[in-house]
């Protein structure tokens, strides 16, 4: 069986080198050699525009709407001003598709080449990286955990989102023999939810499925950074040794965590859920029996340099409602440390900006990092009635082991240990029962890149992208600033430019019924029509919510995002209008839309600027905060991780469960750890030198899972 698994694991991963290798060659481009004013007037043989990460499809994702929009267009004679205002226009269309602020804000940097030159034509091509940053987290030892264990995907969720995602997931363990499964997930507005997820797997002895429904959001206060809750519902069906664990649940959680505490990325996140329903086990005081329970979690995680501290702790409070007492206290503690050695440029360290600037070299470049990380877990039972099988300590290699499902944060509510099977290590008889009250284990991982390829391509190392970087960032920060500065009680609004701009929206949601077309040209300007009147609604309601003074701070939103996009709008419609018995239309549009961005200029002039001094710079110092956490993400992701890796890993684990009629166990062993793209791949084995009886020697373990670039 090994041996089979052994040999598809090499022909898979055989076939995706190949296709990694050849997505990243990509198609032979020859750059220009002269300067771009040297070729006005050559014939536009091609305009397009691509992504350094466009082996993912995502990452191209709506790329080609936006070249529709450029100023220079194939066939064109090449017009070096049209070329320049083009790298405006992208990173304005595609920043305009987001919703900025608090929700995120949208990165984008843009470096124009010119292509394939001739004696009379060229191409041109716009490279464009472009991110959604998470303006604040909680989550950074999730991170840095990330470039442990996948190193050559964390920093995904710099990409685009997916509005509907399936990931398949199969591997293998001793338990659950092969398995085989998916997760399929999607985002949907459903009142107080916002995405749909569902998932499930299955082998030759187990079965496991969830449904769950959850939302987000970023109240961006100072003890409420982010919060998330989830309403879901599973079974599981999962051997412990030569007996069942089963149980159907559903349950209620909410999750939150406090923006950045210290200037050392000090962060504080907690938790609750409530959960009812059914479970059967094998231990003989409560094998058959309704259930309930309560769980409450807290912790707090930091990380300074290339290292990462958490430290969480749960409480579970059970009860099988026999007599209506509560039978059991569940608590568990979880510690953890990281440390990875692998640099930042120089230039980007404290105190270090005046130095030559070092990072377009490190842009494109490989990186071998090496990397340690330490765990230890313990928990304990109080037992004052019946304990439900499943409630029990059993652990072993699962990965998947969550205090609270969905929890945002890995806190393990089970002992972790590699060379025995999941729930192995608590499975075996005593005159107590199957499973434990008390449990410990300690895990230590190192691991060190040997072979691996940046994910970012080195031609983008250049002074040009690294200065389109800078002012993408520069962007980014001045209007989390403006969402800021907005909720300053020192700032009020400007009312009269809100109300000339609400003057304005409100005569053109009453001209745009008065044009009237002829058939064909009703067709072709309907998309376009339609996301005029879209925009132009969104714009009153906040428009009007301003001017009553309960959202003063959706003037940013308003400002830098609905108004633009409703002038891009109205820009649309007019091009649109090209032929010459349209001209009195498109002409009445186009004013419109210069009379609409001089009034959005004369807000952005007086809002910003008048007697607010303190309030913006009370704005910026908040923006530059929790910007950094962002823009760490954002350097890891352009000097510091591979597009495909391979690392050898050591393992040493320490564990017990008891009561359970054997002593403290060891794993020590190791493996090889592969990603590519987003294919991650670990194939090891954990050696098990004290063993109980029947036990094997050790445990073979394997695992393939797909993350989601850009989710």
């Amino acid at each position: 069986m090994r041996s089979r698994i052994f040999f598809a694991t090499a022909a898979l991963v055989a076939v995706l080198t190949t296709t990694a290798a050849g997505a990243f060659a990509g198609s032979a481009q020859s750059s220009c050699s002269q300067s771009p004013k040297s070729y006005q007037g050559y014939h536009v043989a091609r305009v397009r525009l691509t992504s350094p990460l466009g082996f993912f499809a995502a990452a191209n994702f709506g790329l080609d709407e936006v070249r529709k929009a450029l100023p220079l267009k194939r066939g064109d004679a090449f017009d070096l001003a049209k070329y320049n205002d083009g790298v405006g226009e992208i990173t304005r269309q595609i920043r305009l598709r987001f919703t900025d602020g608090f929700s995120g804000m949208r990165f984008v940097a843009t470096v124009g080449e010119l292509e394939n030159c001739t004696s009379d034509s060229l191409e041109v091509n716009y490279v464009v990286f472009t991110a959604m940053l998470p303006p604040f987290s909680g989550r950074s030892f999730e991170h840095r955990q990330a470039e442990l264990e996948r190193p050559a995907t964390t920093g995904g969720a710099l990409g685009t989102t997916g509005r509907f995602l399936t990931i398949p997931d199969f591997g293998y363990d001793h338990t659950r023999h092969g398995y085989s499964g998916a997760l399929i997930q999607t985002q949907v507005p459903l009142g107080i939810f916002d995405h749909i997820e569902a998932k499930s797997s299955a082998s030759s002895n187990s079965f496991l499925a969830e449904f769950a429904l959850s939302g987000k959001r970023t109240p961006a206060t100072r003890f409420l950074g982010q919060s998330e809750w989830r309403l879901s519902g599973n079974y599981r069906d999962i051997p412990a040794g030569a007996q069942p664990l089963k149980e159907g649940m559903l349950a209620a959680s909410f999750f939150g965590s406090t923006k950045a505490l210290l200037q050392d990325e000090l962060f504080f996140h907690y938790g609750a859920s409530i959960a009812g329903g059914h479970q059967q086990g094998p231990t003989q005081d409560s094998p058959n029996s309704s259930y309930g329970d309560i769980k409450i979690v807290g912790g707090v995680e930091a990380r300074w340099g290339s290292n990462a501290f958490t430290s969480s702790y749960g409480v579970q409070m059970g009860s099988t409602f026999t007599g209506n007492t509560l039978d059991f206290v569940k608590h568990v503690l979880d510690l953890r440390y990281s440390v990875v050695f692998n640099p930042l440029p120089k230039y980007l360290q404290k105190g270090q900006a005046h130095r030559q600037d070092d990072r377009p070299g490190l842009i494109g470049k490989d990186h071998k990092p090496l990397s340690l990380e330490s765990r230890l877990n313990a928990g304990y039972i109080q037992v004052f009635g019946r304990v439900p099988g499943p409630e029990r300590f059993f652990g072993g290699n699962s990965q998947q082991a969550p205090f609270i499902e969905g929890q945002p944060w890995d806190i393990r509510g089970q002992p972790y240990i590699r060379s025995i099977p999941e729930n192995g290590l608590g499975s075996l008889a005593s005159s107590f029962g199957v499973g434990g009250n008390r449990f410990y284990s300690f895990n230590l991982t190192v691991a060190k890149v040997v072979v691996g390829k940046a994910l970012i391509p080195k031609d983008l190392g250049t002074a040009d992208f690294v200065k389109s970087l800078d002012f993408g960032i520069d962007t980014a920060k001045g209007e989390l600033s403006d969402t800021y500065f907005a909720s300053d009680p020192a700032v009020k609004a400007a009312t009269s430019e809100v109300s000339e701009i609400k003057k304005q929206i409100d005569e053109l949601k009453l001209e745009l019924p008065k044009f009237v077309f002829d058939a064909a040209t009703t067709a072709r300007i309907a998309p376009i029509l339609k996301d005029l009147k879209s925009s132009v609604t969104v714009a009153g309601l906040t428009a009007q919510a301003i001017l009553d003074k309960n959202k003063i701070n959706e003037t940013a939103i308003f400002m830098n995002t609905q108004i633009p996009l409703l002038e891009a709008n109205l820009t649309k419609l007019q091009h649109a209008l090209s032929a010459p018995e349209h001209s009195a239309v498109a002409s009445q549009v186009g004013g419109m839309k210069d009379s609409l961005e001089m009034a959005r200029m004369a807000l952005k002039n007086n809002w910003t600027w008048t007697n607010t001094a303190a309030a913006r710079s009370r704005a910026d110092a908040h923006a530059e905060k929790d910007f950094s956490v962002a823009e760490k993400a954002l350097n890891a992701f352009l000097y510091q991780l591979d597009a495909y890796s391979v690392a050898p890993v050591g393992i040493l684990d320490i564990a017990r469960v008891w009561p359970s009629g054997v002593g403290t166990r060891y794993a020590i062993g190791g493996g090889v750890r592969m990603s590519i793209i987003n294919a991650n791949f670990t194939l090891g084995y954990a050696a098990n030198p004290r063993r109980a009886p029947g036990e094997g020697p050790g445990a073979f373990f394997f695992r393939i899972d797909v993350t989601d670039l850009f989710h």
